[in-house]
């Protein structure tokens, strides 16, 4: 069975995308997992909507703020033997999950993620997720990245490595697929991409943004993982 967990903050806008894409699976072997970081909107009510679609719900409030420790919280009251990390406003076809299944049990995957496809017009955004994937291609074998909104890890993997990082403010989902390479097997799903809202580039620019997250990279290679907010990054959760 696939654990779905999804942390969330003040998301009433965006939480039906993910849940809606996981009421069409075709692959119905999983349980759903919402880690809600005490929000002040509508998300709870937008997100019980969908609980008669799901065989196994929950919808549990964690107070403490951190996007890793709302991941680790949902980690310990998952039941399946692969966990699957989704943003609330994540999109994907209706085969995904099945697709996602078949490939780590055929290619004996640990961890893995996919490939994303960018829900935007701006041509600019575009352009750096074409350059952004084939890194992701390419560093699979040697140091790998893959982005929290797209995460599989079997349990028993994701416990050896103590689950996310909580002291990481920056990058802590880079952190933790790059650490899996040394306790089992990380490879991208082939053929697999989420559509992911960019909400987060169109806020702060695109190239300023892309720079922000090439600077993090360099740092993580030359000085280690990123532990304070040198980077002036918002924390945790999506700005509004």
């Amino acid at each position: 069975m696939l654990s779905i967990i999804v942390p969330t903050l003040n998301e009433e806008r965006y939480i039906g995308r993910i849940l809606r894409s996981l009421k069409n699976q075709t692959f119905k072997d999983f349980e759903v997992i919402i880690v809600d970081a005490d929000s002040k909107d509508k998300t709870k009510k937008k997100a019980y909507e969908f609980k008669k679609y799901f065989k196994n719900f929950k919808f549990i409030i964690e107070k403490r703020k951190g996007v890793s420790l709302a991941r680790n919280v949902g980690a310990k009251a998952a039941k399946g033997d692969i966990f699957v990390f989704f943003d609330s406003d994540g999109t994907f076809d209706n085969h995904f999950l099945r697709e996602a299944a078949k490939q780590i049990k055929e290619r004996k995957i640990n961890a893995s993620g996919c490939y994303t496809k960018p829900i935007t017009k701006t041509k600019a955004i575009k352009v750096f997720f074409v350059v952004y994937n084939f890194w992701i291609f390419l560093s699979q074998y040697f140091y790998p990245h893959m982005p929290g909104f797209c995460i599989f890890c079997d349990r028993k993997t994701f416990f050896k490595l103590n689950g996310f990082d909580e002291t990481i403010l920056l990058a802590e989902d880079f952190d933790l697929v790059n650490r899996s390479k040394k306790v089992g097997k990380f490879r991208v799903l082939r053929n697999l991409r989420i559509k992911s809202s960019m909400r987060r580039f169109e806020e702060e620019g695109t190239w300023k943004l892309a720079m922000k997250y090439l600077c993090v990279f360099f740092y993580r290679i030359f000085k280690g993982e990123v532990r304070s907010n040198i980077f002036n990054y918002q924390l945790g959760y999506h700005k509004k």
